[in-house]
């Protein structure tokens, strides 16, 4: 790691040069595997995409112009170290699909979760929490408990998840997600919590 490496030098020249590093240097991957396992999860900074789904393209053109925040794809954003992830479900033709307000992406949301749980997979010292927000799908009637039952029950995804508590520690999320809500979704699951209890 190179913050070990700066620790180490003994010149003024060469503490900046490494400093002047990009980001691209640094290994963001992994870097959670660094944390020491007795660190409670609420002390830590976890950093977060904003609408992160939205580097995965949408299905009208149009909407893309005024409603694209992010111009990665999810696994990019994983890559780069993001841990937050703002996911914006909300239900059409009887599926969860990713949006942003009432632009539709072209990230289904179960494959999204899905594809998070294979990252993990491979990086089983990470964890992420998860963002929800009611999407404004225009389908405010439908229920999505349902699709979102299903999907936490999928046996690729079951194993990644974990239950909130105040006191959660960094050894309890490795290789979890936690769900955390807000403004009106109406998901009732164990897996899922209100934002404000922490």
């Amino acid at each position: 790691m190179i913050h070990n490496s700066i620790l180490k030098l003994s010149t003024a020249g060469a503490l900046v040069a490494a400093i002047s590093m990009t980001a691209s240097a640094y290994e963001l991957t992994d870097w959670q595997a660094e944390l020491p396992d007795a660190a409670y999860v609420s002390t830590v900074s976890l950093p977060g995409a904003h609408d992160a789904a939205t580097g995965e393209g949408f299905t009208s053109s149009f909407m893309a112009r005024y409603s694209q925040t992010q111009t990665r794809k999810l696994v990019e954003l994983y890559d780069a170290g993001i841990r937050v992830i703002d996911f914006r479900p909300g239900v059409k033709d009887n599926a969860l699909k990713c949006y942003h307000g009432s632009a539709e992406l072209t990230k289904d949301f179960g494959e999204a979760i899905k594809e998070m749980c294979q990252w993990l997979n491979a990086h089983p010292g990470e964890f992420f929490v998860i963002h929800l927000y009611k999407a404004s799908d225009n389908n405010s009637n439908l229920d999505s408990n349902n699709l979102m039952g299903n999907l936490v029950n999928d046996p690729e995804v079951a194993p990644h998840l974990i239950q909130f508590k105040p006191d959660l520690t960094v050894g309890e999320m490795r290789g979890k997600i936690l769900f955390m809500k807000r403004d009106g979704l109406s998901w009732n699951s164990p897996y899922a919590t209100v934002l404000d209890r922490w």
